[in-house]
């Protein structure tokens, strides 16, 4: 993969496609290939860009405390490097975190915006997950610093995050090819690092009395069966961003770009070319 010195680390990225750049943002513990299942698709129509977010893949990692700001300024220094004024963004879990500072931060770079099974603030996922994370890693503190690349096993950590976020139907259909890609990433040697901080910057992001600020024309995309980040969590960002619209999707999980690619990406296209979403789901924020 190439790669563009930005903020003193080097981000690796794919440029894949010609038309108007379309920027995909991974979530948590994940790298580009989170979009696998949107590649096929988008690139007969847009320039993808596709990093992977710092210390993930092949993007090298700092000493810094990860931030979801830190890592949009990342991709705004990425897209600076490439001579890309302005793009459409695209960001799931985490990675619509990031879009959300992407969006505040560097406003004239947005085209449009796509925020997917994610959160402005939500201090009751937080607590949920600290207290897995904590008997994990047999600890009584609910704070976030005590936990270290060699505080507890990583398999279990991941298997809990596995089961938050994909239909058990799915997962077992595909437990193959998850367990595999578990073990492509963890065998990366910065990964249960990058991990940790990456938790750190969702744990401390919060947007929520800025979203007024976002200007770009936004969808806000959520499964009714997100067990990690509960709809009406998501519906929050549309009804505080001026200009968003919501679609709910009917049985979805949280990976549902993944799931159930066919739906998600007609969704995205709809919207991308001024389109009609199937009214069963959506609603506009008022």
């Amino acid at each position: 993969m190439p790669k563009k010195l930005v903020n003193n680390i080097n981000l690796s990225y794919h440029t894949i496609g010609l038309g108007v750049p379309i920027v995909f943002i991974a979530g948590l513990g994940m790298d580009h290939m989170c979009w696998l299942y949107q590649i096929p698709d988008f690139q007969q129509h847009y320039q993808l860009i596709l990093p992977d977010n710092r210390g993930m893949g092949q993007s090298t990692g700092s000493d810094d405390q990860y931030t979801t700001a830190l890592m949009a300024d990342d991709v705004a220094g990425l897209l600076t490097q490439l001579r890309i004024d302005n793009a459409h963004i695209i960001g799931s879990s985490m990675g619509g975190m990031i879009a959300q500072e992407f969006a505040l931060r560097h406003p004239e770079m947005v085209n449009k915006l796509l925020l997917c099974s994610t959160f402005a603030k939500h201090p009751e996922m937080i607590t949920y997950l600290k207290q897995g994370l904590n008997q994990l890693g047999n600890r009584k503190k609910n704070d976030l610093s005590e936990f270290h690349a060699d505080s507890f096993t990583f398999g279990p950590v991941y298997d809990f995050f596995l089961k938050q976020v994909f239909d058990e139907t799915y997962f077992k259909m595909h437990e193959s090819m998850i367990t595999n890609t578990l073990q492509r990433f963890i065998q990366q040697d910065l990964f249960v690092e990058t991990f940790l901080k990456q938790l750190h910057a969702i744990f401390h992001h919060d947007t929520l009395n800025q979203l007024s600020q976002i200007t770009a024309d936004t969808l806000v995309l959520t499964g009714n069966n997100d067990r990690l980040v509960p709809t009406n969590c998501t519906k929050i960002l549309a009804e505080k961003i001026p200009n968003a619209t919501l679609s709910v999707i009917d049985g979805a999980t949280h990976v549902f770009h993944i799931e159930q690619p066919e739906l998600f990406n007609h969704i995205i296209h709809s919207f991308l070319q001024n389109k009609s979403i199937p009214k069963h789901i959506q609603k506009k924020i008022h």
